[in-house]
């Protein structure tokens, strides 16, 4: 019996082994999760609120157990870690932002070396979404989407991220999420890429989705630190689909827009080329075998997303095209307009924020590019990141 009991054993062990290897399911998965999970009937569990500091009985809109559908989101996405998007420190690296941005204000020299001070506030740094319970407020100084109409008032983390998951014209089950590149698995489909609304998606009264979700790929660990070499590799579609609230910044026409930014805005030969070969100010050493940078990413014009890998280093194509996202963060960042890089300085050793600012904590320089220490990675004379495609530095 005593080796029986030995196999027993081990088996036992190797199947709790298993089940710690294996990687815990997310609470979306691609589609809708379960729906206590976001929502509660009654809101009352011994008299008590089940949402902290809540009132018992009083539900924030639809149920949710937060005051706003952005605060319902944040209940689960704030603070520091994997999937969080509102740090206290700005230290969520994520490749879409964080919305800590939105809250700092800064106040510093108008230039290196004047007397003159001028002041960044953090509404101007991002999407400004209202999330009463997190006291993130509506934009005071746009009442609409710039080059659309989708309401400032009514932006929240709902009005990009469908929480349900749904896929236009779907007729299978979501069995996975479509944001790590897994191929499609035989018996249903997998969910849009972080969950982005498709055509038909109604976040406002006054917004329907007409664009797909884009084709786009992320490694896993990415949520937690974007890098040159682990982070999202962008296939196609995704100004086409920031343009379901900002038509007209990729709408035809003389003025309609300011930068070709869409799966039609190829960079060709010259402008790959300049890419590739790109490394900083005065050097242009670099192959295309690790020529990617992703503080200015581009798409690949894939629209099978196993062919795109979170991981590579690989430069751009003539066929890769410039998108919204080669220039902003999807959610804030550190600089005005929601820029990867400070677009109101010469130099980027000039950006602000500096940890001489009025209104900056310790950390803040080092995060606001992603943890590079800008002299150190690019030098003192390194100037704005456009070159990386222009060269007119």
């Amino acid at each position: 019996m005593k080796p029986i009991k030995t196999i027993i054993r081990l088996l036992a062990i190797a199947s709790l082994l298993m089940w710690l290897a294996t990687p815990a399911m997310a609470f979306h998965d691609g589609g809708v999760a379960y729906c206590n999970g976001c929502h509660t009937m009654h809101n009352s569990e011994n008299g008590q609120s089940i949402i902290p500091g809540g009132v018992p009985g009083v539900t924030g809109d639809s149920l949710t157990k937060g005051a706003d559908p952005s605060s319902t989101c944040l209940n689960c996405h704030s603070g520091s870690g994997s999937y969080h998007v509102f740090s206290t420190t700005g230290g969520n690296l994520t490749p879409g932002g964080d919305f800590y941005w939105l809250t700092k204000t800064l106040t510093f020299p108008s230039r290196p070396g004047s007397t003159t001070m001028k002041t960044r506030n953090g509404r101007n740094c991002g999407h400004n979404i209202v999330a009463a319970d997190f006291g993130l407020v509506a934009d005071s100084d746009l009442t609409q989407a710039p080059g659309g109409t989708f309401p400032s008032a009514q932006l929240a983390c709902s009005s990009c991220h469908d929480p349900h998951g749904k896929i236009a014209n779907n007729t299978r089950q979501i069995m996975g999420s479509g944001s790590y590149g897994d191929p499609t698995p035989a018996q249903g489909v997998l969910g849009n890429y972080r969950l982005l609304g498709d055509v038909g998606y109604r976040p406002a009264p006054t917004t329907t989705f007409t664009n797909p979700a884009p084709t786009a790929t992320t490694a896993r660990t990415s949520a937690a630190n974007e890098t040159n070499s682990n982070h999202t590799d962008y296939g196609r579609g995704m100004s086409e689909w920031c343009s379901n609230c900002h038509t007209g910044f990729i709408a035809a026409g003389v003025g309609a827009h300011r930068h070709p930014a869409s799966n039609t805005a190829t960079l060709g030969s010259n402008l790959s080329t300049n890419y590739n070969m790109y490394v900083r100010s005065g050097d242009l050493t670099g192959t295309s075998a690790t020529a990617y940078l992703a503080l200015v990413p581009f798409e690949r014009q894939i629209s099978d997303r196993t062919q795109l890998s979170s991981t590579t280093t690989a430069g751009a194509s003539s066929s890769s095209n410039a998108m919204c996202l080669s220039c902003h963060r999807a959610h804030a960042s550190a600089f005005t307009n929601a820029g990867r890089w400070d677009f109101e300085v010469q130099f980027l050793v000039d950006s602000h924020p500096q940890t001489t600012d009025t209104g900056a904590i310790a950390t803040d320089q080092l995060n606001s590019y992603y943890g590079r220490d800008v002299a150190a990675v690019f030098g003192t004379g390194q100037r704005s990141l456009c070159n990386k495609c222009h060269i007119q530095d």
